[in-house]
């Protein structure tokens, strides 16, 4: 056993030698094949193609003749090694996609590589290219389709694609390419849930992907043939150069990678309607409707009472904006902060969007809110539509009256005075000389004078305290108001890109009214900061622009199209030319 220890050791590291291809195959011969799954296709379909190298364990890049008669997609490289007659041999291939643009007879090679600055040449293969059949036909085993739910839908209108993908092969690594679509703003849905469909006397798994699209402007617009990859089983049975069949081995199939187009969609977008549009019509499209209700019947006077409007539909959500109110003379009103939710349903986008307004009535009273309404544009009837709340009725009643304590005292009998009489002595004798009026002298002690002196010395301490803070207050207040700008200009420059940054540029125009005047401007609205700043005299035309501004920077967060950077680089700049001359306004100083 000792003795064949070395042997067996020996064995071992020379086996190992050859299976890594340390011990080289001397004159082994470099060989290129072109080797293909199938020589008839129709336009359009694919073909699996390998540049097998053997050999050599490196090689270059092939260079294939006839090549541009096809779309090629790379599949990457894989390295192989084979022992035969005891000989290592090292090899490599190159593997491809590629599918016909067009019929006949085609020519496809040779392949060429170079090995060590030697050029290799495989043979030519011919192929033969029929005309295209029916595209995406459903009775393949595999089918990939692109639909639009709308062909000719207006500017903004919501359109849903629907990408299907059918197959009746197992298969695997299915994976949908990135596309472009040019000249629309989307939204992805949910994935359905995959199903099955019996076409043709055959099972199908079906696969369904749905897109939100809103067109941005009138005119043709195309959506470009959009691609999926996936793995399927072949049955091909080409042989290696060592005369196995190594596709199918003892009955087994191998995975190849195919790739599968929709067909372009040709749309045409509408302008929408001059005619009949009404003036507040601010771009919402689609199917909506608008409810108002108040939180109780009765209220009394001073009370509150709270109007909560629901405006929700489908279609182009994100540009729902608040309802104008009536006025409301009698009432104190108070705004709350709107809120949005978006949610994919099956049918497109659904949005709701509550207004809320506290309402505080001064004077009592029957009152009748008027309705709140919105406009929109209804693709399906190709009209523009007006929805309104119903009236909403609204009892005031007087305040509760102060009540009043009143108090009765009881008229008294009128008694006679009585001499007061001494009934006993204390323990203590009471003076009763006159000795007792003579003036004492008190001595008192030091903690006697210690506690008198302690409040007033408490009292000054607490004095000087608090005139100390009220004049830092005053000079941190003074100094925030002097680097207000500086602060805002900082604030500007670290702006983070993205869907929030109209949001972010509101904010920053709120932090710099409140280091500069010291008012809660977070807390306010647009309309509330800019009637403060009419209080306080404010330059009307900065006050105008601010206004101008405003609304588009809350038209851009509530928009669904991404703004540019150029838009959003101009929106930069004139907010810091406006807080630059805000900052000037010596009614702020």
């Amino acid at each position: 056993m000792k003795i064949l220890r070395p042997y067996l050791f020996l064995t071992l590291f020379l086996a190992t030698w050859m299976v890594f291809g340390l011990i080289p195959a001397h004159g082994a011969t470099v060989t290129v094949e072109l080797l293909v799954d199938r020589t008839s296709v129709s336009s359009g379909e694919q073909i699996s193609v390998t540049v097998r190298v053997t050999g050599a364990g490196d090689a270059s890049a092939p260079d294939i003749v006839g090549v541009d008669s096809f779309e090629v997609e790379s599949q990457g490289t894989s390295t192989r090694m084979e022992i035969i007659n005891g000989r290592v041999s090292r090899g490599v291939d190159f593997n491809y996609l590629i599918t016909a643009k067009k019929s006949g007879q085609v020519t496809f090679g040779p392949a060429k590589v170079r090995v060590e600055g030697v050029t290799y040449t495989s043979q030519t293969v011919t192929l033969s290219i029929a005309e295209a059949k029916q595209a995406n036909d459903e009775t393949k085993e595999v089918f990939f389709t692109a639909a639009v739910s709308e062909k000719t839908p207006y500017v903004g209108q919501q359109v849903v694609l629907t990408l299907t993908f059918g197959t009746s092969l197992p298969i695997s690594q299915a994976n949908l390419k990135d596309f472009d679509l040019k000249g629309f703003t989307h939204e992805k849905l949910e994935n359905a849930a995959p199903y099955t469909r019996m076409i043709n006397g055959r099972h199908y798994n079906i696969n369904e992907l749905k897109y939100i699209l809103f067109p941005q402007k009138a005119g043709p617009l195309t959506i470009e043939p959009i691609k999926i990859t996936c793995d399927l089983p072949t049955r091909s049975q080409r042989r290696s150069s060592s005369g196995f069949l190594d596709e199918q081995f003892f009955g087994l199939t191998r995975m190849v990678t195919r790739s599968f187009s929709s067909d372009p969609i040709n749309l045409m977008i509408k302008d929408l309607p001059v005619k009949g549009r009404p003036a507040d019509f601010q771009g919402l499209i689609g199917q909506f409707k608008i409810h108002a209700e108040l939180s109780k019947p009765t209220v009394k006077v001073g009370e509150s009472v709270t109007l909560s409007i629901r405006m929700e539909g489908t279609g182009n959500v994100r540009l729902l904006t608040t309802p104008a109110l009536a006025d409301l003379p009698l009432f104190k009103v108070y705004e709350d902060q709107p809120t949005f939710t978006a949610q994919t349903k099956p049918e497109g986008l659904f949005g709701a969007k509550t207004v809320k307004r506290a309402l505080v009535p001064e004077k009592p009273g029957a009152f009748t809110l008027p309705p709140v309404s919105i406009t929109y544009f209804d693709p399906t009837k190709a009209a523009y539509q007006r929805v309104a709340t119903s009236p909403l009725a609204l009892t005031v009643t007087p305040a509760a009256a102060t009540e009043t304590t009143k108090v009765t005292v009881a008229a008294s009998a009128t008694r006679v005075k009585e001499e007061v009489t001494a009934l006993g002595k204390d323990i203590l004798p009471n003076h009763t000389g006159m000795a007792a009026l003579v003036p004492q002298i008190l001595y008192p002690g030091p903690g006697l004078i210690a506690a008198g002196l302690l409040p007033p010395l408490i009292l000054l301490g607490l004095s000087l305290m608090t005139r100390r803070q009220y004049l830092l207050s005053g000079w941190f207040s003074d100094r925030k108001r002097k680097q207000a700008y500086a602060v805002f200009q900082r604030d500007l420059a670290a702006l983070p890109t993205g869907d929030e940054a109209p949001a972010n540029l509101v904010k920053s125009l709120k932090s710099f009214i409140s280091h500069k005047t010291g008012w809660d401007a977070g807390a306010m609205t647009l309309a509330e900061l800019l009637e403060m700043l009419n209080h306080r005299k404010i330059d009307p035309r900065i006050v105008a622009a601010l206004a101008g501004l405003g609304t588009r920077l809350e038209q851009n967060i509530y928009s669904t199209q991404k703004l540019s950077q150029v838009d959003l680089d101009d929106l930069k700049k004139e907010l810091a030319e406006l807080v630059r001359d805000l900052d000037k306004e010596a009614s702020l100083r």
